[in-house]
């Protein structure tokens, strides 16, 4: 009741209209939201590091453009797809795919 009233910021009533299943989803959520914005900072503070030793500054033009990426030929997709469920077995997750993938929340 604390955490939620406290480092989430809810307020009693909200708190007290939520099932434990719900609450459980939201702490879940804020976790996950928390983990992203360490995230960033860290990101950040790197480039920041990185940015400040460079000898000459990169233009903003080119640290905004979006990264190049292409398709991948038909051998080189099946070889990551492989390599994608090598890792799910060993980390012991299941991966969905095709339809099943829209009705995964």
């Amino acid at each position: 009741m604390s955490f939620a009233l406290g480092e989430m910021g809810m307020r009693d009533d909200d708190l007290w209209d939520l099932t434990p299943y719900e609450l459980h989803r939201r702490v879940t959520g804020w976790r996950r939201s928390q983990e992203a914005r360490r995230m960033l900072a860290i990101y950040v503070a790197w480039h920041a590091a990185a940015l400040s030793r460079a000898k000459r500054m990169p233009s903003l033009e080119h640290l905004l453009k979006p990264g190049k990426s292409r398709r991948l030929k038909a051998k080189e997709a099946k070889a990551k797809h492989r390599e994608l469920e090598e890792a799910a077995e060993r980390a012991g997750v299941r991966i969905y795919t095709g339809a099943r993938l829209a009705h995964v929340v």
